[in-house]
């Protein structure tokens, strides 16, 4: 009845919580796997493209480093508290990696 009122208890503060930081974790992991998946498409595609000197791989190789970058410094301010001056960074980078 006190969560219909709008009123909240210690008990609710404390899960919202809990439930936060579960998935801050999650949100971590899955960036995390997708950093070592871009590693991975990257080297393989660039040592690809070398090998049989074909540009489009050698490119898409690049690009993948680009998202890797991105991802990097996202995950860097991911996990801290993010501020205005934070986020307006990012997006400079995010911004500048892809232009």
């Amino acid at each position: 009845m006190a969560q219909q009122l709008g009123v909240e208890n210690e008990n609710t503060t404390q899960t919202h919580v809990q439930s936060r930081l579960g998935q801050l974790r999650l949100g971590i992991w899955i960036e995390l796997i997708a950093l070592v998946w871009m590693i991975i498409e990257a080297s393989i595609a660039i040592t690809t493209g070398f090998a049989t000197r074909s540009v489009s791989l050698e490119g898409f190789g690049i690009d993948s480093i680009i998202e890797l970058v991105a991802g990097m410094s996202a995950e860097h301010h991911g996990s801290q508290v993010l501020a205005y001056l934070d986020l307006r960074c990012i997006l400079l980078l995010t911004a500048l990696l892809l232009f």
